[in-house]
């Protein structure tokens, strides 16, 4: 068969394929918006320099962690019970989303009452507080339901709709020396519209078949029952953020303001090598659970095979952003960041360990082995927390990196052991 042949038989088994087809909308949909957000952020970051960078950086990070106080870990389960029966939607949606605004309001409450006391500046005051916007913003999502009811291209376009959004606010309206919280500003707004978008279409088809689940009654039988599930996914979200999340307030706290935004930078960097990579990793879990199916060796033999391949394709990407990266700085960013070429090329190497190790991680998703990935985590924190303290005194943002990097060596090679141990008892 000719290549054109091949191409035209593909081509007709995505027009086929439902799931083909949705599969193909959201590489394009998701990628798009990856590539706009990822632009739009460097653009950003250029006009606010490091400082106001940094401090952003940290109201995001605490932001995010105040979001885990109500995330309850609900999502996964969720979504199986949804794709399970449809009709579930209702019920899961509105007894999530009440539960998680419930707790979210007094938790703005509070933040915005800190903010209010702490800082005198009022800029920095008005930034600590958008900070407490996204906390209750992020309560609101619904992208569960959406997964469950297999709409993905729909909150995909929603993504893109936000990633454009945002970009197109930095590019029209940041300019050099932009005041601190102008990123915040746009975080807040740019995600409302199109979240408004979800939530109308979601209330329109399917929000009026669980008027009568909104009860406190039944809200709270509801939580009860999804927290005997979901309690082990909310112990790994914090667990996880722990050690991907924490090192921005690391950096602030050891090493101040405008190392951080240095070191956010690098990070956005970073970001531009996740873009080339997650595509294939979110086509990882699927596939490792069809090997599974077929047997503990195929699915070995397969995981070491797909090593080889994915660390051919990832090495010379990474290896060439660490040669660009003095370039890549002068370039969009300029000499006010300069320190971080060195942290973006360690960086660089993280996002290969993480893009080859996905196979292992995915690995013990696929197998059940939900507590062998918990213990990999916790290794990463231990490693995260212990060292930090010791290392960004004396090493810098360097040293920081370099802590980041040994995580996730620990963490993908624990689970790299754990996938071989599981093998060897298999086939025993």
């Amino acid at each position: 068969m000719s290549l054109r042949q091949q191409i035209l038989a593909w081509v007709g088994e995505v027009r086929k394929s439902k799931f083909a087809r949705d599969a193909v909308i959201m590489l394009v949909l998701n990628t798009s918006g990856k590539l706009f957000m990822f632009v739009g952020n460097i653009y950003a970051a250029k006009c606010l320099g490091p400082i106001n960078l940094g401090i952003s950086a940290q109201i995001l990070a605490f932001s995010q962690q105040a979001s885990i106080a109500y995330n309850g870990g609900f999502d996964t389960i969720a979504v199986r019970e949804i794709a399970a029966d449809k009709r579930r939607a209702p019920v899961l949606a509105n007894s999530i989303v009440i539960f998680r605004f419930v707790l979210a309001v007094p938790i703005l409450l509070l933040w915005l009452l800190a903010a209010f006391l702490i800082f005198d500046d009022p800029i920095l005051r008005t930034a600590w507080m958008l900070g407490g916007a996204l906390v209750a913003l992020g309560s609101l999502s619904i992208g569960f339901v959406f997964q469950g009811l297999e709409r993905l291209p729909i909150q995909a376009a929603a993504g893109l709709a936000t990633s454009v959004l945002t970009a197109g606010a930095f590019f029209i309206y940041f300019h050099p020396a932009m005041p601190l919280g102008s990123d915040l500003v746009v975080a807040v707004i740019a995600p409302t519209i199109p979240l408004a978008g979800l939530w109308g279409y979601y209330v329109f088809y399917y929000g009026a078949n669980g008027a009568g689940t909104i009860r406190p009654g039944t809200v709270i039988a509801n939580i009860r029952r999804l927290l005997q599930s979901s309690w082990y996914y909310w112990v790994l979200a914090i667990t996880v953020f722990m050690y991907s999340g924490i090192q921005i307030p690391i950096v602030t706290y050891f090493l101040g303001e405008r190392n951080a935004g240095i070191y956010r930078s690098a990070f956005l960097f970073a970001g531009g090598l996740y873009l080339v990579f997650n595509s294939i990793n979110s086509l990882l879990l699927p596939r490792l659970v069809r090997w599974r199916e077929e047997g503990p060796r195929i699915m070995w033999r397969r995981q070491m095979t797909l090593v080889v391949v994915l660390f051919l394709i990832g090495a010379p990407v990474v290896f060439m952003a660490i040669i660009a990266a003095p370039i890549l700085y002068r370039v969009f960013l300029g000499p006010e960041f300069a320190d971080g070429v060195l942290v973006f090329q360690i960086l660089s190497i993280q996002t290969l360990i993480v893009f080859v190790g996905q196979i292992f991680a995915s690995g013990l998703t696929a197998n059940g082995q939900h507590a062998a990935y918990l213990r990999a985590s916790l290794i990463g924190v231990v490693i995260c927390i212990g060292a930090n303290p010791i290392v960004a005194p004396s090493f810098g943002l360097a040293g920081v990196a370099l802590v980041s990097l040994a995580s996730d060596i620990a963490i993908h090679g624990y689970c790299f052991l754990a996938a071989r141990r599981y093998f060897m008892r298999e086939t025993v």
